[in-house]
């Protein structure tokens, strides 16, 4: 007997009975039908809705864990596909159009398991076309940032942009140089009336809670170990960060406008209060408007949020109001950072607060006619025609520190917030 011999290859473990696999599969697309049936019965919101999400949930599961029990059988990613198809066209309700979006991509990367499954044959060319046109859309990710070439625009305008942007790959993949830009932070004073209090003088008079909410911030918001809940906070101060160029394209037009006449009085003597202008950086580019999205949805749904978030009860929130800073954290130069060129020849710190740059991003409140239920309210800008409303507020050096304030700096911005504010945190 040949002791060589090389023995038939053999599975360690056989596969699930393809019988089971298949009834698994059924039950989760079965599942999904009924969902879809009970939608055409009943669209609006309610107990209907919340049935065949939960439907829509459960046969999704059956229906991935049968793909999971025999992925080499193309039955099964054909009731997955067309079970991930149904949930996004009619299964799950209308409200939930993310989920939509979600199961549009199952059904797709479930078809395409279905066609490699389906063709033995041409399972190398399918997975080499799909490489291919991956890589060339990461090439033209990488060549995007102006100038472009014709060919690379035209590809990423009409193939890779919506491809490319689902799988959040759209990032140039470039260093940056020669400076990172200027990091952002949000900064909100929560103010809530609580009852009143009497001065020394007999004056009766309204009394508040006030506190500094700011994200994000170091360790607090690492709230897992690969810290993502600190980098979506972060792309939320990011996203803040964007203006509307359209406004401040002109120097000349903007000094002729509204907001420039109303900030510029604040900069006279004897104004009270008092806002000056910061002295290195341009007037006209000291306004700082965000963009549509940003003024319309971004700001003041998370006005609501943090007012929801820092109140204890319903009533609370209705008394309470909320102004919002942009931080902006400018990189220092290395001269600076070292000490070369300083006056007193010493290092700057990176976390003086003259490296910050706060734009004041408008005062907030809700507005409810059912106090019981906030999460309804409407958000509205407490005063749209605020004089400092999207300007930077400076933070200058002090040139004669006294007793009462040794502060190496003036602090404009607690001023303006009307509540001392805490730079050490920042760190």
């Amino acid at each position: 007997m040949d002791r060589d011999a090389v023995a038939p290859p053999v599975e360690v473990v056989p596969p699930v009975c393809w019988k089971v696999a298949r009834a698994v599969a059924a039950t989760g697309g079965g599942l999904i039908v009924l969902a879809a049936l009970l939608g055409a019965a009943s669209s609006g919101p309610g107990a209907v809705a919340s049935a065949r999400a939960a439907l829509v949930f459960v046969g999704a599961v059956a229906a991935g864990f049968a793909a999971w029990l025999r992925p080499d059988r193309w039955e099964v990613w054909a009731v997955a596909a067309a079970a991930a198809a149904l949930a996004a066209v009619a299964a799950v309700p209308d409200s939930w159009d993310s989920f939509r979006l979600l199961f549009s991509l199952f059904a797709a990367a479930a078809g395409f398991r279905l066609v490699v499954s389906a063709a033995p044959a041409w399972r190398l060319r399918l997975v080499t076309a799909y490489l291919l046109f991956h890589f060339v859309g990461i090439f033209c990710a990488v060549t995007g940032p102006s100038p472009t070439p014709w060919l690379i625009d035209q590809a990423y305008l009409r193939v890779y942009n919506q491809y490319l942007q689902t799988i959040y790959m759209r990032n140039a993949y470039h260093f940056y140089s020669p400076e990172p830009g200027p990091a952002s932070l949000l900064a909100c004073v929560v103010k809530t009336e609580n009852g009143t209090e009497t001065t020394a003088t007999g004056e009766v008079r309204k009394k508040y809670d006030t506190r500094w909410v700011v994200m994000p911030r170091r360790p607090a918001d690492v709230l897992d170990p690969l810290a993502l809940s600190y980098f979506r906070r972060l792309s939320i101060t990011d996203r803040m960060s964007r203006t509307n160029n359209d406004f401040t394209s002109s120097a000349g037009a903007f000094e002729k406008s509204e907001v420039r006449t109303r900030r510029y009085r604040l900069t006279l003597p004897g104004s009270d209060p008092y806002f000056p202008l910061h002295p290195t950086e341009p007037e006209f580019l000291q306004y700082r408007m965000p963009d549509t999205n940003g003024c319309r949805f971004l700001i003041p749904s998370f006005a609501q949020h943090l007012i929801l978030e820092h109140t204890p009860t319903p009533e609370a929130a209705a008394r309470t109001t909320l102004k919002m800073y942009r931080l902006e954290h400018r990189t220092l130069p290395v001269e600076a950072f070292i000490g070369v060129g300083n006056p007193d020849g010493k290092p700057t710190n990176p976390y003086d607060p003259m490296t910050y740059r706060p734009y004041f991003l408008g005062e907030y409140r809700l507005t409810s006619e059912d106090p019981s239920h906030p999460r309804k309210a409407r958000v509205e800008l407490v005063d749209p025609q605020a004089d400092m409303l999207y300007w930077l507020i400076p933070i200058l050096p002090n040139p004669a520190p006294t007793a009462a304030d040794r502060k190496p700096f003036v602090d404009y911005l607690s001023i303006h917030a009307g509540h001392a504010f805490d730079w050490s945190q920042l760190r």
